[in-house]
């Protein structure tokens, strides 16, 4: 990992309060460019906040522990922080569509029904 590091040039970069954006296009996968900047940060005891959009973090544990990290581990210290925005919308879609009293109606996502 710390020759990819060496290669990409992030072993030179102070990444402490950094936002790093990697972007999966169509038919590709950044699993080993992510676990290179994570290896990375973890190294160097930087603080890590994963925004999950398409894997979840079971995913993310399972790719760690080949490279030789826990995450599950590392969120029980606070080493890093997970926010799956997907699971949330999910979990508040299941009140917007139940005819209750205590309907939960998110104010961000406007759904349009025919």
């Amino acid at each position: 990992m710390d020759s990819v590091s060496n290669i990409l040039g992030i072993d030179k970069v102070n990444m402490n309060g950094k936002l790093i954006l990697i972007e999966e296009q169509h038919d590709s996968n950044a699993n080993f460019l992510l676990n290179s900047v994570i290896f990375n940060a973890l190294k160097n005891n930087y603080g890590i906040c994963f925004v999950l959009f398409h894997n979840t973090i079971n995913h993310y544990h399972n790719m760690g522990m080949k490279f030789g990290y826990n995450l599950t581990l590392l969120k029980e210290k606070d080493k890093i922080t997970i926010i799956e925005p997907m699971k949330m919308i999910a979990y508040n879609m299941k009140y917007i569509y139940e005819p209750t009293k205590n309907c939960i109606i998110n104010d961000v996502f406007i759904i349009i029904k025919k």
